[in-house]
Formats: structure tokens, sequence, C-alpha cells
């Protein structure tokens, strides 16, 4: 039930990731179009690409962790024995740990702040809090995903036949 609910929670924010991209591209063009054939751009364009741009990223990090479509070399690993290719995969896997714990517990106060303090965008007065929190929020659906991944490498069976 619990990975229903957070693939559901993930595909949620993937989807919300879609449509503000598409959003972006949208807007984008209309505002190319309205500046240089109607001489008149679409104002506050680029704070709003700018908050779109800033929430997509931890967006598209987490598609990338939940898919596990993260790129990796291995031109190096593949040299390594069994034991060392698990040892040098739990070690990231600890390090990506670590990072998105990091990330999420730092995030949390941020948007306490940002809400506190009402920040908004400058030309539009766009309230900075959602992005915040949709940041933090994918920050922190990443840290489960790895866990998951670092127990199953831990409990994967070595297959060095050399």
């Amino acid at each position: 039930m619990f990975r229903k609910i957070f693939d559901g929670v993930v595909r949620f924010l993937l989807g919300v990731g879609a449509v503000m991209l598409a959003f972006a591209m949208i807007i984008t063009t209309l505002d190319v179009i309205m500046r240089y054939f109607f001489h008149r751009p679409i104002q506050g364009v680029y704070e709003i690409i700018e908050l779109l741009m800033g929430v997509l990223s931890p967006i598209a990090i987490l598609c990338c962790s939940w898919k596990k479509g993260h790129v990796s070399v291995d031109l190096v690993y593949n040299m390594l024995s069994a034991r060392l290719k698990k040892a040098t995969l739990m070690l990231s896997l600890l390090c990506t740990c670590a990072v998105f714990i990091l990330l999420a517990t730092q995030s949390v106060p941020l948007i306490a702040e940002v809400m506190e303090s009402r920040l908004c965008t400058p030309t539009l007065g766009l309230p900075m809090w959602p992005a915040a929190a949709v940041i933090c929020l994918s920050f922190m659906l990443v840290i489960p995903i790895s866990v998951c991944e670092l127990i199953a490498a831990f409990h994967s069976r070595q297959e060095d036949k050399s």
C-alpha cells in the first residue's frame, strides 16, 4: 500500500512538472512572438521561467531516481571485482542519501522562513513558498528511493566468477 501511495505522489509531481514545462515552453514562445513581432514583451516572463526552472530541477532529479535513469560512467567500474562493485554502489547510495537528507532538512526551515517573510517575485508578486515546498517534497521523496536501492544493493548476491 505504501508503494502505491508513494508511486502516486511521485507520478503526481511528475505530472505537475510536465505541465510546468509545457507552460514554460508556451510562455517563452509567446514572449518571443510578442517581443519581436509586436514589440510588446510579456511582463514578468523571466521570473516565471526562473521559478519554474527552480522547481523543475528537483522534480527531474526525483524522476531520474524513481526510474533509475541516472547516467553512469562504467569505464573503470566494469573492471572491478563484484565485491568492489557492490562497495562502490553502496558508498554512492549512502552519499546520495546523506546529501538528500541534508537538502530536505535544510529545505523545511527555508519554507517557514519564506512564508514568514512573505517573499514574492519583484515584478508579478508571485509567492515563493509554493516553489520551496515542491523543491523540499522532491528532495524528501528521493530519500526513500535511495534507501530502497541501498537495501537492495546490500542484499544482492556477489556474482564474481573471476
